[in-house]
């Protein structure tokens, strides 16, 4: 059944590409004189290629409303819970609301290896058979859930400046092992990714008064992340001077 379900979600995307060659392309584009030759009274070829225009755009905007929707059951139906066995090890450093790191575990990141390991045995597969299209819509729904597990997980966490840095190496390996396919969809990761970079900053990167960030360090990057987060986030630094 499953074959049978990919095949017929690659089926719809493609059919945009066959819809616009046949109505646009071949009868528009490649023979610019065909409904002129064929309809040459008063506005008939004009109106007509307005229809065929018409026609094409309902075909593909009716057409893309099954995609998303056909994605999304194979999301929920086969990826949802692949997704959620597959990031479960991450931002763990031995203790589930802790990520505490010293000279003797910084460079072990068997968890993150353990998770590009096993994404590549699980979706490669599928990214062979899916075209280019289809796999992108699909992977941007498996990130979505993997951005939400991840950011409720880094709030849980206790870190320390040593686990901080090597949260960032985790995180950083994640996503580009992720988002190898689709750069684009890196952009997905970017709160998250703030998040993970004020565990790094320096006490000396806070102002004492408003416990967030420094003027000039809040005007050297686009936020997504708000102060009130910044300052929350901060708080789970375990070795912070002040």
């Amino acid at each position: 059944f499953l074959r049978h379900y990919l095949i017929y979600v690659n089926t719809l995307f493609l059919n945009v590409r066959f819809v616009h060659r046949l109505l646009t392309v071949e009868i528009l584009e490649e023979n610019p004189n065909l409904l002129h030759d064929n309809f040459p009274f008063g506005e008939d070829s004009v109106n007509l290629a307005k229809k065929i225009g018409a026609c094409e755009e309902l075909i593909i905007r009716q057409n893309n409303k099954l995609q998303r929707w056909c994605v999304k059951i194979l999301f929920e139906s086969v990826f949802l819970s692949k997704i959620r066995t597959l990031i479960h090890p991450t931002f763990n450093n031995g203790n589930e609301d802790n990520y505490i790191s010293n000279a003797d575990d910084f460079e072990n990141l068997s968890n993150v290896n353990d998770f590009v390991s096993k994404w590549k045995s699980t979706m490669v597969p599928f990214q062979n058979v899916f075209c280019a299209e289809a796999w992108s819509e699909l992977l941007s729904l498996m990130i979505d859930t993997i951005v939400r597990i991840l950011e409720q997980k880094v709030w849980t966490l206790r870190v320390n400046e040593l686990g901080a840095t090597k949260l960032d190496r985790e995180l950083s390996l994640l996503i580009t092992t992720v988002c190898a396919t689709n750069y684009t969809l890196r952009e997905k990761f970017t709160k998250l990714t703030q998040l993970v970079l004020i565990l790094g900053f320096d006490d000396d990167d806070f102002d004492v008064d408003s416990g967030d960030i420094k003027d000039e360090i809040d005007s050297g990057m686009n936020w997504v992340v708000s102060p009130q987060e910044r300052i929350k986030m901060r708080g789970l630094k375990v070795d912070k001077r002040r």
